[in-house]
């Protein structure tokens, strides 16, 4: 059963939700945007275009980290492979905070981020460098990347176990990636 519905830009693809704000960001590919849906009064906010610069960025995966407001987007853009996007999510909407230059992401990008809320580190797979890179989320650096089977797209974490879990979608395989 559908409760309710909202229309948003053509292109919908990378969902997150802020549970503390009750909002669910939207990235739209055909529109290069985000858009913010306050859920309380089922609207649209405001949209935002995720790369201030001249070829903009296709936005694909999106991940929210309630323990420090951040939004991290990935997006591509035709003069760079991959990026990904760190917004600062305040009650007045998003702060755009930096973005970091990742390994290719290929035409696909990325499927799937992975937080792991003990560490507030990010895992992004890198689709076409078969790697996946490892962000602070604390200080938005990159702190390594590893290799990992063909095709790395989704990643879920166990903040518990202090474990990521990629999925090697073109190896048929699951690659574990401790967070130390």
């Amino acid at each position: 059963m559908v409760t309710r519905k909202i229309s948003v830009a053509s292109g919908a693809f990378g969902l997150a939700v802020d549970e503390d704000r009750n909002r669910v960001y939207v990235g739209s590919r055909d529109r290069n945007r985000i858009a913010v849906i306050d859920v309380d009064g089922w609207r649209i906010i405001r949209d935002y275009q995720v790369n201030d610069e001249e070829d903009r960025g296709v936005p694909y995966a999106l991940a929210f980290n309630p323990n420090n407001s951040r939004l991290y987007v990935t997006y591509r853009g035709p003069t760079f492979f991959t990026r990904l996007g760190v917004f600062w999510a305040t009650d007045e909407g998003l702060r755009r905070v930096t973005h970091l230059d990742l390994p290719n992401g290929g035409r696909d990008a990325t499927g799937r981020l992975g937080i792991n809320l003990a560490t507030n580190h990010v895992f992004v797979p890198n689709t076409a460098s078969n790697s996946v890179t490892i962000v602070d989320g604390r200080t938005n650096q990159i702190i390594r990347t590893v290799a990992v089977g063909q095709g790395p797209f989704g990643v879920a974490v166990n903040s518990d176990a202090g474990l990521a879990y990629v999925g090697a979608k073109l190896a048929n395989q699951l690659w574990i990636v401790p967070d130390s």
